[in-house]
């Protein structure tokens, strides 16, 4: 079996190329979203290569039909061109199946926190990167659940501002990769009654393109049925999900509705160093 001459008298060339991606995949790891995670080294040196060989051909067509003479050196060096491409591309990112997600974050307790106010009303936190200003005469208390930063109260009890975080494992992940019932399945209980969904749109929370769901729900306690106003407010930054909760009493209908705008209004995504 003869070789054709861009295999042959290049030897070297293929050499040196299958050499530095055997110490680029056995030094940075394995590309991702493209089958060689699941097939090894030697696979993805051999798909590298093969692929900068056929993009390259590709590149050298279109020449050959300008030049309209064959050039050996011109062909070895687009495949060269191709393949490195290739080599230092960035892996594709590949959707996280949604009903994976819950696998892939995680809640933390912040009980430990010191949950306090500067001097113009601003809670800023140091672990999740944001700040945020809370109205006069609300106040603070630290989140009990898993995930809820701190839960700020209105002075009359009927209004709560809730901040929740997630933490991504892995890799990041997009806002439409989020199960749409995700955050909205936190508020059920074996108490609640009965719960409404009347708004499910996208907004913007700190630039970032923010999934808003409205519900409404209600629960017995202590004899007693209790209604609530929900906006639920979901984006993500870096990899956190951050959940921006505004809770009301429905007895009065939204009477805090300013309140919470303002607070959404001022909330900043910061990088502490």
């Amino acid at each position: 079996m003869k070789l054709h001459p861009i295999f042959k008298d290049y030897s070297i060339w293929w050499g040196a190329m299958a050499i530095l991606s055997l110490l680029k995949f056995y030094i940075f790891g394995l590309p991702t979203g493209l089958g060689y995670e699941k097939h090894g080294i030697i696979f993805a040196t051999l798909g590298t290569l093969f692929s900068g060989f056929i993009f390259g051909s590709i590149l050298y067509l279109i020449y050959r039909l300008f030049s309209r003479k064959w050039n050996n050196k011109v062909y070895i060096i687009l495949i060269a061109v191709l393949w490195f491409i290739i080599l230092v591309a960035p892996s594709p990112k590949q959707n996280r199946p949604q009903s994976d997600f819950g696998n892939n974050v995680e809640f933390k307790n912040y009980t430990s926190l010191d949950i306090t106010l500067d001097d113009n009303q601003y809670y800023h936190s140091t672990v999740n990167n944001f700040r945020v200003q809370i109205p006069e005469q609300w106040s603070l208390m630290k989140g009990q659940a898993l995930g809820i930063e701190f839960n700020a109260v209105s002075a009359d009890e009927n209004a709560m501002f809730s901040m929740q975080v997630a933490n991504i494992k892995g890799d990041e992940i997009n806002i439409d990769e989020i199960p749409e019932n995700f955050f909205i399945d936190g508020f059920k209980s074996n108490r609640v009654k009965e719960m409404n969904i009347s708004i499910s749109d996208n907004t913007t929370v700190a630039n970032q393109k923010t999934k808003h769901h409205s519900l409404t729900f209600s629960y017995n306690h202590l004899n007693e049925n209790i209604g609530y106003i929900v906006d639920s407010y979901v984006f993500v930054y870096k990899n956190k999900v951050y959940h921006l909760i505004c809770k009301e009493k429905a007895k009065n209908g939204k009477t805090h509705s300013t309140e919470f705008d303002n607070i959404l209004k001022s909330f900043m995504l910061e990088k502490f160093e």
